[in-house]
């Protein structure tokens, strides 16, 4: 028989294949064992990998590239023994083979190839059996096996499929005769795109472009390739020096990459796997369970493992592997199947119904808008889309409703009121007034309209705010919070919140936090997520102003309890609280914890771009105060007036709950020490006329500072800082009356006065140590650190004091030397034994408040990492702590810390 040339020649190795050091590695060397196989369908880069180790070892190696053909065993021994005869260079005697019968034919001859390897291989060689899948014949099959079992020395044989071979794998893998690489290992990681990305020519791609093709690639190298190429085409220039768009795929990409998948990888699998793909392949989440229900079968579970062993374009959705979803490619390549074979695909609601029960309600949504079922959907929107709306998924119903055909939109209030209600948590409000226009008139026919005026009722208070008629508002939601008290409807929760963010606007912060507390109470029962978080967001953002810190935090941490046990076991919305997030980093800021701070900065970041108005002022503006208080004073300057660009046209809805954002700007320039008028700061129109409280302190608070730091004349301070004052106790903030306190201090310093002076001090630091306050002294260190000698030594805990030092900006004129010397004094000055405990040595130096929080952390067995979480601390001042925790005890670890601090009656025994 002639003998093709070209099946022993491996393919050329593509100039753009990037080598794989991680998979390289994992191959090791030649002779390490005797099998190497790699499993995975087509697209895995298979073959690339093995010719790059190949390369990488420089052994001699036989290639033999196997087709359908090759599937008969005289067929498969010649060129079996041309390509063992290549890789060895031995004048191999072919062995003739006995005719078929109960016996394999094969084994005799595989038999003498061993015998006369045995002993002729001075060196290590490779056998290469590329696609090895065409084989399906026993007697090859066991012929390779025998191979395998009695290899010769230093012969290595590799052999690449797309299925797993019918060898004994498991028994080889025991006795460390096989090593196998399965498609989840050939997988790209982030930092094989980042380097294929490169070599594609693209030299400045960020980690949000590559964690994009991550996840929309799973990491298929063929995917990845045509990825790419499709991101240069709509680049439109030369890559060299060019960011990739943000990816997202064309139309012709996808129907590439589905085409490959079904006719290389979907038509490789057994048929029985390829029909269970086509029953479920809609569902966005899947259990062994649910698919069972589907398919009226009891052997999905099966399936399901076959396809998670080899991360088979499956994704896992929790940790115990449980719960999964098909990944978009291989949704789409089963689309593409169905449409060109004809197969029956799955019958939609059926699917829907399924979910529903299993309480999946965003994935029975998804099944019928994925299968353009609008009919199915609007029932669905209608039976369930408020309890969506009531877990927090009002952008997805918002998605789902903008899809369905003004036929079934527009003729039914039950699908308008939901549309309504969806603009109005999204804050998009210039659609509303149509909507309700709408729904007016369907009511007109309406039998349940009087149930359903209720509800209008509350869109119509939602109207007057717009239009900045607030008293209006609050009247007409007063009116329809005693109209529910006799209704079953779920919306007094909503009604509560809407009338706390009017009392808000008004400035009367006390009767707000009654109102919003009441709508979290109501919520809860009514099941209604956002309007807890919501209600939660604005609490935190009037304890902020306060400077109730640690009641924030605690406040926050409830609230995520809560959430956590709310959505457990089910996805969560992918929505954030503005006033929550904007009240945690100013927070954190002001606690000088500005890595906390970046933390929940960063998730408004991702909505700025498609915020409204209010939102993106609140994102700027907290965005602008984290760069100032991190030196970057010019790129807080930027973020800063694109908030006062778009706020100077904003009407008085968004203004009375605006941030202080020209007071930020004038800090701006106060800590680069410009040159500012007192003219130009009290003339502008967010000075004095806004009825926002937190603008309405901080541009008080500026003015104190601008005239402190101009050395007005002394009626004229004393005059603004007296108004800070009185701001401060009408606002109950306990910030700002220390803000006064330390300018009432400066005051005094100017006047000579310091023993008066570092009692003042002290008044404004024992406020900040309930509250942690720490960057509010950051602007005067210089003027305030010759006083801190001056304040009883056990007056404020130390601790405190030295973490204000600690985080003090590198941009600050305070003197660090004197600063210094300070908590040396205090550091070296023995403290007093705690009262009223005999147990406690004298000379035992006493624990912080802080340092005795960490300390029960650290009895309860809790890493440095948690500790930092729960206590809203930095690891590394958790880490400085426990020294000093083990330092004061005498203590070397921390188990010996705990044992002493019981002895001590520091902790229960």
């Amino acid at each position: 028989m002639s003998l093709l040339e070209t099946k022993f020649h491996p393919p050329p190795l593509a100039s753009h294949a990037i080598m794989r050091p991680r998979l390289l590695n994992q191959l090791g060397q030649v002779s390490d064992t005797r099998l190497r196989v790699l499993v995975a369908p087509a697209g895995f880069g298979k073959t690339t990998l093995v010719q790059q180790w190949l390369s990488r070892h420089d052994v001699p190696f036989g290639w033999f590239t196997i087709d359908r053909m090759d599937d008969i065993p005289a067929r498969f021994m010649e060129y079996f023994v041309e390509a063992l005869q290549r890789a060895t260079k031995v004048d191999i005697a072919v062995p003739v083979l006995q005719k078929q019968g109960d016996n394999n034919p094969l084994i005799p001859a595989m038999t003498s190839l061993i015998n006369q390897l045995e002993h002729a291989l001075p060196s290590p060689s490779v056998l290469v059996l590329d696609d090895f899948h065409g084989i399906h014949n026993r007697y090859i099959l066991n012929a390779i096996a025998f191979w395998v079992d009695y290899s010769p020395n230093n012969m290595s044989l590799v052999l690449t499929s797309r299925t797993e071979p019918s060898l004994p794998l498991p028994r080889w893998k025991v006795k460390r005769f096989a090593q196998c690489l399965y498609s989840a290992d050939l997988l790209f990681n982030t930092e094989e795109i980042q380097t294929l990305c490169e070599e594609k020519g693209y030299t400045k791609v960020d980690d949000t472009f590559v964690q994009s093709l991550e996840k929309k690639t799973a990491g298929w190298v063929a995917a990845l390739h045509l990825a790419l190429e499709d991101s240069q085409h709509l680049a439109h220039a030369d890559v060299g020096d060019v960011v990739p768009a943000p990816l997202g795929f064309s139309r012709d990409l996808k129907l590439d990459i589905s085409e490959y998948l079904a006719t290389e990888v979907f038509t490789e699998l057994d048929e029985a796997l390829q029909q269970f793909i086509l029953d479920i392949f809609p569902l966005r989440r899947f259990d062994a369970a649910l698919c069972n229900q589907i398919r009226d079968r009891e052997d999905s579970g099966t399936f399901i493992q076959m396809l998670a062993k080899r991360e088979l374009f499956i994704i896992p959705l929790d940790e115990n592997k449980h719960w999964f979803r098909l990944h978009d490619l291989f949704i789409e390549a089963a689309r593409l199947i169905i449409r060109q074979n004809g197969y029956p695909g799955p019958n939609l609601r059926h699917l829907a119904q399924a979910s529903l029960k299993r309480q999946l309600y965003l994935e029975a949504f998804e099944v019928l808008v994925d299968g353009q079922d609008w009919e199915g959907l609007s029932t669905l929107l209608q039976n369930w889309g408020n309890h969506l709306i009531r877990e927090g998924f009002h952008l997805n119903l918002l998605g789902w409703l903008s899809l369905l055909p003004d036929r079934y939109l527009l003729k039914s209030v039950k699908l308008l009121l939901l549309h309504a209600w969806c603009l109005v948590y999204d804050n998009k409000f210039v659609s509303l007034p149509d909507v309700i226009g709408s729904i007016k008139r369907l009511l007109k026919t309406e039998p349940d309209a009087d149930a359903m005026m209720v509800e209008v009722g509350l869109l119509d208070a939602y109207l007057e705010r717009q239009n900045c008629n607030f008293e209006q508002a609050i009247t007409l939601t007063q009116s329809i919070l005693s109209e529910l008290d006799a209704s079953e409807l779920p919306l007094k929760s909503l009604a509560y919140f809407n009338l706390g963010t009017d009392l808000f606007r008004q400035g009367k912060l006390d009767e707000a936090l009654d109102m919003l507390r009441r709508a979290i109470n109501q919520g809860k029962l009514e099941q209604r997520f956002s309007t807890v978080v919501s209600s939660a967001g604005l609490i935190l953002w009037i304890y902020q102003i306060r400077g109730h810190y640690i009641e924030a935090l605690n406040l926050h941490k409830s609230v995520l309890t809560w959430v956590a046990s709310f959505h457990e076991n089910q996805r969560v919305p992918d929505i954030i609280s503005c006033w929550q997030y904007s009240a945690l980093v100013l927070i954190h800021i002001a606690m000088g914890n500005l890595i906390l701070a970046d933390s929940y900065l960063k998730p408004m970041l991702r909505f700025v771009d498609t915020a409204e108005p209010l939102q993106k002022i609140l994102t700027w503006y907290v965005q602008g105060e984290w760069l100032r208080h991190s030196g970057r004073t010019g790129e807080a300057r930027d973020k800063l007036q694109l908030a006062r660009s778009l706020l100077e046209h904003q009407n008085a809805d968004v203004l009375t709950l605006a941030p202080p954002v020209t007071a930020a700007l004038w800090k701006c320039d106060l800590d680069q020490s410009l040159q500012l008028s007192m003219t130009e700061i009290t003339s502008t129109t967010e000075y004095r006329g806004t009825v926002a409280p937190f603008a309405a302190l901080e541009n008080q608070a500026v003015v104190a500072r601008y005239a402190l730091a101009k050395k007005c004349a002394n009626p004229e301070l004393q005059y603004e800082i007296s108004k800070l004052d009185g701001l401060a106790d009408n606002f109950k903030s306990q910030r700002f009356q220390a803000q006064a306190y330390i300018f009432k201090t400066l005051v005094l310093l100017l006047e000579e006065h310091p023993k008066q002076a570092s009692d003042m001090l002290l008044k404004a630091l024992l406020i900040g140590e309930t509250n942690d306050y720490v960057s509010l002294y950051h602007p005067y260190m210089r003027q305030l650190s010759p006083l801190f000698h001056l304040i009883p030594v056990h007056a404020v805990n130390p601790d405190y004091l030295k973490h204000i030092v600690d985080n003090e900006l590198p941009e600050s004129d305070a003197s660090p030397s004197v600063v210094q010397r300070l908590f040396t004094q205090i550091e070296t000055t023995p403290t007093m034994p705690l009262d009223g405990d005999p147990l406690v040595d004298a000379q035992f130096e006493s624990l912080s408040r802080r340092e005795m929080e960490v300390l029960r952390e650290i009895e309860q067995g809790k890493p440095n990492k948690v500790i930092a979480q729960v206590l809203n601390l930095s690891p590394a001042t958790v880490k400085a702590h426990i020294r000093n925790i083990n330092g004061k005890l005498g203590a070397t670890n921390r188990t010996e810390a705990i044992a002493l601090a019981r002895k001590k009656g520091l902790l229960g025994g």
